[in-house]
């Protein structure tokens, strides 16, 4: 129109045909089998494997792989979210019940849980649908919501993680340092883990104020109960100083890349031959 200009190009012709393409395609990704969990190793202080977090991966029959911060805001805009949801719990509950089968100690499998989904009445359901048919995962299930979506809508969010503890899992704020929230109100959440946010691990050998950013989460966390668990741990440096720090759980590529179920039990078994007995590791 006349006093106005209208701008275009090929390239953001593309970018908006393939954002519709994947909003219309994300809605049928777990009926035809194109949704898959990948499994990253979670480590105590001795190099034991403790658990995995399941993570969720889409490969789409004619794109190929779409990354998961491509795809999961678009799943939450097309409200799909809640269904692909639905279908990490119950797959993550069969690999874990599949685990706990084949190995002689305990696992812990983190499963992430979206806002919407937190909010929406049926998680609360399926996890005690699921609970009831393998009552193992009270023990072993651990519920992952991030920081920013509890302080998003806390207090709704407080009712929902009472009736997740009240089922007997454990919980745990992912990213934390994030969501600009404190611990000291994050005390008041029914939580038993706090993840620092890979951000300020892989910075932390380099820069001295996330080293004592982390160093205050660790020992706050510790004084209003919560276990700690480091994610994004790449180098034996950052895994040295997180040990220094009093952390508990370490997770990252220094350890494992996310992998298969089964190569997860594998590294499991050969991390951990039984209760606290420690194998060489190739």
């Amino acid at each position: 129109t006349r006093g106005h200009y209208l701008l275009h190009s090929a390239e953001l012709q593309e970018a908006a045909e393939y954002r519709h393409f994947l909003h219309e395609a994300i809605a049928h990704a777990a009926e035809r089998g194109e949704l898959r969990l990948l499994y990253q190793p979670q480590l105590d202080r001795e190099g034991r494997v403790t658990g995995a977090e399941a993570l969720l991966r889409w490969e789409h029959l004619e794109k190929g792989l779409i990354p998961p911060d491509v795809f999961i805001p678009i799943a939450e805009e097309r409200g799909a979210i809640i269904d692909i949801g639905r279908w990490v719990l119950e797959e993550g509950c069969r690999e874990l019940g599949r685990w706990l089968e084949a190995a002689p100690f305990s696992l812990r499998l983190a499963v992430n849980v979206s806002p919407h989904q937190l909010l929406s009445p049926v998680l609360i359901e399926d996890l005690r649908r699921l609970c009831q048919q393998d009552d193992r995962l009270t023990h072993c299930l651990e519920v992952e919501i991030t920081e920013t979506g509890i302080m998003e809508s806390s207090d709704r969010a407080l009712d929902r993680l009472a009736e997740i503890a009240d089922l007997g899992l454990r919980i745990a704020i992912d990213d934390f340092g994030t969501g600009h929230s404190s611990l000291a109100r994050l005390r008041h959440f029914p939580v038993q883990v706090l993840k620092i946010d890979r951000g300020f691990v892989s910075e932390m050998h380099l820069n001295p104020s996330d080293a004592a950013l982390v160093k205050t989460i660790i020992d706050l966390a510790h004084t209003l109960g919560f276990e700690v668990v480091a994610e994004g741990v790449e180098t034996a440096e950052q895994h040295a100083m997180l040990l220094d720090m009093g952390c508990d759980i370490f997770q990252g590529y220094h350890f494992s890349k996310p992998v298969s179920g089964e190569e997860f039990l594998e590294y499991a078994r050969r991390r951990t031959d039984g209760p606290g007995k420690m194998v060489a590791t190739p």
